[in-house]
């Protein structure tokens, strides 16, 4: 609807009734509000930020935060499923190689150290290229953006775009590869300590 229109119709004349400010970055809403409220006088004007003005975007940003550290652990359980499978099914497989490792003069210490880190190279290699394609995936369509105006049209009411403009964080960066590590740690525990505890003239005679 055009403002002469609205105007019209409630009977303001030239007048509004809001002014909406859209910043670059939303972190910086609580700075333009300051700034707004020193300059304006208060007997006139009201300004507040998007939090104050529906509260409910904020409760829903709080969930999605949640949400995402709820998919944090079915990813993290989902790393240390198949890590432990794979490193499992090669500790079957290498039985009578770590048997004679053993014989040879090889510690249970240094066999689980060195299960451990290939549970831990398995990751890392597997864990940079995901977030090299994601970072690259993330970097093409942060410019033109992701357009939701087709499923979305209650970000016009909430005063918000419709295109969403991916960015990577280094905190996210550092929350996914941390995340990541743990897991792996986690998954080669065991495996490692299965390795450790082989008996050479048992596995030697097993194949």
């Amino acid at each position: 609807m055009a403002l002469e229109k609205a105007q019209r119709w409630l009977g303001l004349g030239a007048d509004i009734t809001d002014v909406v400010i859209r910043a670059s970055d939303h972190d910086a809403a609580d700075a333009i509000r300051e700034r707004l409220a020193g300059l304006l006088p208060v007997e006139k004007f009201e300004v507040m930020t998007w939090q104050e003005l529906d509260p409910m975007v904020r409760q829903w940003l709080r969930f999605s935060t949640a949400y995402s550290l709820v998919v944090m652990f079915v990813v993290m359980g989902l790393v240390v499923a198949g890590v432990l499978n794979t490193m499992l099914m090669a500790l079957h497989e290498r039985t009578r190689e770590l048997g004679v490792m053993e014989a040879v003069g090889t510690t249970g210490d240094q066999l689980f150290k060195m299960v451990l880190i290939e549970s831990l190279l398995l990751v890392l290699v597997g864990g940079l290229l995901g977030f090299a394609l994601g970072a690259l995936s993330v970097a093409a369509l942060q410019d033109t953006g992701v357009d939701l105006s087709r499923f979305g049209h209650a970000f016009r009411f909430f005063y918000m775009s419709p295109v969403i403009h991916p960015v990577v964080t280094s905190g996210s960066s550092l929350q996914i590869i941390g995340t990541t590590f743990v897991a792996a740690l986690a998954a080669g525990l065991y495996p490692a300590w299965q390795a450790s505890r082989i008996d050479a003239i048992t596995a030697l005679r097993r194949f």
